[in-house]
């Protein structure tokens, strides 16, 4: 992986005397942690398209599971992350819980599995963020209904 550490080596460079070697020391030591929080970011993005690939493969074995003999069912495939995507659902990892995550997701899957809404892109549209705002409203729809429409039983 490539990182620009160019502005994070300026910085310590300006904060250490003119020693070559203290400089060169600093350069590595900021290269190094930058590479590590983009191994970090990288992880949890993976972590987070996961959970989203595996919870859309349950509803969608679910539904399938509640068809009718003879009716269409549903294929199950993995969801299209771009990489504006990825950036996007980081963003969200930052600011909501991955319980939260996977219980908006799972009332969106449904949502569109059994009420037959046609969604081109299920990422995109899940993702998808208000311009001026930055809001992800549609995550925070879907929050909103799981809180009101799913219970379950107390053990």
């Amino acid at each position: 992986m490539v990182v620009d550490d160019s502005t994070t080596a300026r910085s310590f460079s300006n904060n250490i005397s003119g020693d070559p070697k203290k400089i060169q020391a600093e350069k590595l030591r900021a290269q190094r942690l930058a590479e590590q929080e983009a191994k970090e970011k990288s992880n949890s993005i993976d972590r987070l398209m996961n959970l989203l690939n595996n919870t859309y493969a349950e509803r969608l074995e679910d539904y399938n599971a509640a068809q009718k003999k003879g009716s269409r069912i549903k294929s199950i495939s993995k969801l299209s992350f771009l990489n504006r995507h990825k950036e996007a659902l980081y963003e969200l990892g930052q600011q909501q819980a991955t319980n939260e995550i996977q219980n908006s997701f799972i009332a969106y899957v449904d949502h569109v599995l059994n009420d037959g809404i046609d969604v081109k892109r299920p990422i995109h549209y899940f993702l998808h963020r208000k311009p001026k705002t930055k809001d992800f409203d549609v995550f925070h729809t879907y929050l909103d209904k799981f809180i009101t429409n799913y219970s379950h039983d107390k053990n």
